[in-house]
């Protein structure tokens, strides 16, 4: 799997459990583990990416939260 494909995983599963917080009642945990994801998933786009696909996927981390949440 290439690397920028796990980072999108990564920031997806991280919005998904965010929302699952929003349902279930788990004292934060899945908020730690949603907020484990996108921190991970948005290094790796820096790493693996060029600057603009960090900043452009950041941005987009930015204003998909207020949505999801």
């Amino acid at each position: 799997m290439e690397q920028l494909t796990l980072a999108y995983l990564l920031i997806a599963l991280g919005l998904g459990l965010l929302v699952g917080e929003l349902f279930f009642p788990t004292g934060g945990l899945l908020f730690l583990l949603s907020t484990i994801c996108i921190i991970a998933g948005i290094a790796l786009t820096f790493v693996y990416g060029d600057s603009a696909t960090g900043f452009i996927t950041l941005l987009g981390v930015f204003l998909a939260l207020p949505v999801v949440s």
